[in-house]
Formats: C-alpha cells, structure tokens, sequence
C-alpha cells in the first residue's frame, strides 16, 4: 500500500490494465519486439510480438504470461532462441531483486531509493511469491549498459550486510521480470504492479 501510495504514475486497479502499463511504461519505442512467456518458451515465436500486438492480447483477454524480458528483442531466433545476449535489440534496463529479505523489508529498502533518488526505478511489481522486482533505466548500448550494472553491483551486491545483496544473475540483459497482472501457477497469486514511473 505504501509503493502504491508513493508511485508518481496511476498504478490501475485492473490486472490487464497493470499489464499494459507495465508495457507501455518499459517499451514505449514501437520499433523494437517484446519476449513474455514462461521459462521454458524462449524457442516459441509465439512469446515474441510488438507492443501493439501484446496490448492487443492483454485486451482481448488471452492469459498474461508470468515473465517478461526487461529489454526489448529482435524478434528473430538466435541459436534456436528468440531470447538470448544475441537477441537483444536495445539495452535499456536492469532487473534488481534482492529475495534474501521479508517482503516488508524489500518495500522499506525501495521506499528509501524512491524518496532519496538513488535510482531511476520504472516499476516495482510483486512477484506473487517472496520478492519485489524493480526494473530500473540504464544508459544505452551495451557497453555503457554493461559499465553502469558493474557500478551498481559493486555498490549493491557487496553490501556490507549480506541480506542486502542483489541477485548477481540480474546482470544479464535478457533477465526475466515478472510481468504484471500474471496469475502465479504454483501459487494462484497475482503478481501486482506495486509502483510505476510517471
């Protein structure tokens, strides 16, 4: 309630609505694709379409899938999968999630980042199960990308106290977030879109 409360955007009370503005918040440059799908679905094109054609999905009521990738893709299969480093079509975001703390904790510690501008956040949202997601903004193009993760996780993932360490995975640019208004199959849980960028 609290992330809901601070988000600078509407957070909307519809799961398909969260969903779309999920999308439209992280993908608003219609040139490139978008992959969202399950974990084993990186060989289906099916997962892969443009940011009309997923919002057009979401509208006509087809499932929202559990996964997003944080950064746009080609839409084309590389080494028989559409979602790898050699798919990436722009590097924009990073995914930070630190699933070693109690759900209050990780919402105090994004409380923190937001009221003290530490760091561009686009979206939290709730995975359903024991962590928060944070995407958040990174300089263009791969190298630059790269330079910045590495600043941030030396800041981060060496935090003195453990417990505050980020998920180092999250250095890939083609890591999963939990799209928003996804139904959790383990869990029957909404993932729910706690804080948006305005």
């Amino acid at each position: 309630k609290d992330l809901k409360e601070l988000s600078p955007g509407i957070v909307p009370v519809s799961f398909q609505a969260q969903a779309r503005a999920q999308l439209d918040m992280l993908f608003s440059d219609t040139r490139h694709k978008i992959w969202a799908g399950h974990l084993h679905d990186a060989k289906d094109s099916e997962s892969v379409g443009y940011l009309h054609e997923w919002r057009w999905r979401i509208q006509l009521g087809a499932p929202i899938p559990p996964f997003l990738a944080a950064n746009p893709v080609t839409g084309e299969s590389m080494n028989g999968s559409y979602r790898n480093s050699a798919t990436v079509a722009a590097y924009r975001h990073a995914v930070i999630e630190i699933d070693t703390l109690p759900l209050e904790t990780q919402a105090a510690f994004w409380i923190g980042v937001i009221k003290k501008e530490m760091l561009p956040v686009r979206t939290l949202v709730y995975s359903g199960g024991k962590s928060i997601h944070g995407i958040i903004r990174l300089r263009d193009g791969e190298s630059e990308w790269r330079n910045q993760w590495d600043t941030l996780i030396r800041c981060l993932a060496t935090d003195r106290d453990p417990a505050y360490r980020i998920d180092a995975k999250c250095r890939d640019a083609t890591r999963m977030t939990r799209f928003a208004g996804a139904k959790r199959a383990d869990s029957g849980r909404i993932q729910e879109l706690l804080w948006i960028h305005q």
